[in-house]
């Protein structure tokens, strides 16, 4: 199981490689829970610490209330 804390790597883990773009990296949406891909998803930085979204809905949440989603 993967979990929902931000990644310690600032680009997420590689889970995959894909022969056209290269390492793809994966990242929590802090809201949603989701898995998103860290170069196609939406992202908002709090304290240093950057958060990726899989909807503009999930960063909206974020950003209204980050200190409620960050870790």
């Amino acid at each position: 199981a993967r979990c929902a804390e931000p990644a310690s790597d600032p680009e997420g883990p590689v889970v995959a490689y894909d022969n056209l773009t290269g390492p793809v990296r994966i990242a929590i949406d802090p809201v949603s829970h989701e898995e998103v891909r860290t170069d196609s998803a939406w992202k908002s930085t709090y304290r240093g610490r950057t958060y990726y979204f899989g909807s503009l809905l999930t960063l909206h949440r974020f950003e209204a209330n980050p200190a409620a989603y960050a870790r």
